[in-house]
């Protein structure tokens, strides 16, 4: 599971698991990297997604956040708002990041969870 943070979170028990909640910032979330090649945090993932940034060290991208390949990331654009899910059958916990892209604060979903289970969570958000 996450590391313990000094950020507020809370736990949900659905009939997969539990899911922690939690807000976090960009820093945190990417662990620098995405400041590191001067990104904000939406084209961040979207540059892991797409493989397309020459400049980024994508072995060491997919090692900090436990990925195999672009297929582990899904991105979900709705205009103002972005959320992105890193799950896998090798990572030690799924995660989904909604936030918006003027924001520098992300919500954190992580439990266990595959892109089906995203969709279905995803779906019972409003976002304005």
């Amino acid at each position: 599971m996450p590391a313990l943070s000094p950020n507020p979170s809370f736990t949900v028990t659905t009939e997969h698991g539990e899911l922690i909640f939690q807000l976090q910032t960009a820093e945190n979330i990417t662990g620098g990297l995405h400041s590191k090649y001067e990104l904000d945090l939406a084209p961040y993932f979207i540059a892991l997604k797409n493989k397309d940034k020459p400049a980024i060290d994508y072995n060491i991208a997919y090692q900090v956040h436990e990925l195999l390949s672009p297929n582990d990331i899904a991105i979900f654009n709705t205009g103002d708002w972005l959320a992105v899910s890193l799950t896998n059958n090798t990572r030690s916990f799924d995660e989904l990041f909604i936030f918006n892209k003027s924001s520098q604060h992300i919500l954190h979903i992580g439990g266990q969870f595959d892109s089906l289970e995203t969709k279905t969570l995803l779906a019972q958000f409003r976002l304005p």
